[in-house]
């Protein structure tokens, strides 16, 4: 998924922000994979950075290059993280 990460890593307006940490995730051995990870506090400030992102010029664009990009794409999926202490 280099194209993939190439998209996201370049297109203006997908960026960290303060209340919004992403992270790109790419395997060494399962090249066909791709994870972005948007580390929040809430869902009011997911909404938010994507209604922010999503009123940028190019926003259009970049959806319609990662659809084209995904094999499959699961809308609204989220994983929830469990993480155990020492």
């Amino acid at each position: 998924m280099e194209e993939c990460l190439e998209l996201n890593t370049t297109t203006p307006g997908l960026r960290s922000k303060e209340y919004a940490k992403i992270r790109y995730y790419t395997p060494s051995i399962s090249p066909q994979l791709f994870v972005v990870e948007m580390a929040v506090e809430n869902e009011e400030a997911m909404h938010k950075w994507f209604a922010e992102f999503n009123a940028t010029s190019g926003a259009e664009s970049f959806w319609e290059k990662m659809e084209a990009l995904a094999e499959r794409m699961i809308d609204g999926e989220r994983w929830n993280l469990t993480e155990l202490g020492d």
